[in-house]
């Protein structure tokens, strides 16, 4: 679940240009074998001057809540594959 969900935030980094912004475990759900992001509302454009860290931050709270449930991968690694720097 945890490599879908990165998934998910890649597409919508790449693709649809948005940062969730407030990703955490509760605007996770799950169903139908997948996890689904909610609570879109609060997404941010790329060109928002805070979008590089609110990515780290969405990151960061993935990173925390599955720790301890499977083997995550390191922020600034994410960070780099994702849009090619390490945002401050």
């Amino acid at each position: 679940m945890y490599d879908e969900i990165i998934e998910y935030i890649r597409l919508l980094w790449k693709k649809a240009k948005l940062v969730h912004g407030d990703l955490s475990e509760y605007n996770i759900l799950f169903g139908k074998g997948h996890p689904y992001l909610i609570d879109m509302g609060q997404a941010v454009t790329l060109d928002h001057p805070h979008a590089p860290g609110f990515l780290k931050r969405d990151l960061e709270q993935l990173n925390r809540f599955f720790n301890e449930r499977c083997i995550t991968r390191e922020v600034p690694d994410l960070l780099e594959e994702l849009c090619g720097s390490s945002p401050q």
